[in-house]
């Protein structure tokens, strides 16, 4: 694999493999197994960590909200698959260190959800919607982030 050097960009240091997206651009996407465990940090971005909505032993579905904050700055966090809470725990987290997590053990027969969360009626326009509403919509829906990161 190629390697760009520090030369190549504005700011130090760092390692900048090559994309290589062409290799990829004829391929078809493939669905991967569900993870048997799986640990959903309950902060995802800068803002408030989230609160749990679920305790050890829950039962949770795809789609589920599990966390939420009333902070100015923060987002609900979903589960992403059915399964059961087998703990609430502090797990690495890349920014943070140690972070609070809701962990879960996935359902073999998961059956994630297939709808969209944030649902547009279709006679929309821009009178149909309140700024207010739309950005209830979009946190709801959990999409966070600004300047064109969302997670």
């Amino acid at each position: 694999m190629e390697i760009k050097t520090k030369e190549s960009f504005t700011f130090f240091g760092g390692v900048h493999p090559l994309t290589r997206e062409k290799l990829a651009l004829n391929s078809e996407i493939q669905p991967i197994q569900t993870p048997k465990k799986l640990a959903i940090m309950l902060s995802q971005h800068i803002g408030a960590a989230c609160e749990p909505l679920v305790k050890k032993g829950d039962s949770v579905k795809a789609d589920q909200k599990i966390g939420d904050s009333d902070a100015f700055v923060s987002a609900p966090v979903y589960s992403p698959v059915n399964g059961t809470v087998k703990e609430i725990a502090l797990q690495s987290h890349v920014v943070q260190g140690r972070s609070p997590a809701i962990i879960i053990e996935s359902d073999p027969q998961n059956n994630p959800v297939k709808q969209p969360r944030l649902k547009i009626d279709k006679d929309f326009n821009e009178n149909s919607y309140s700024a207010e509403q739309i950005c209830e919509a979009v946190r709801q829906a959990g999409i966070v982030g600004m300047g064109g990161a969302g997670f």
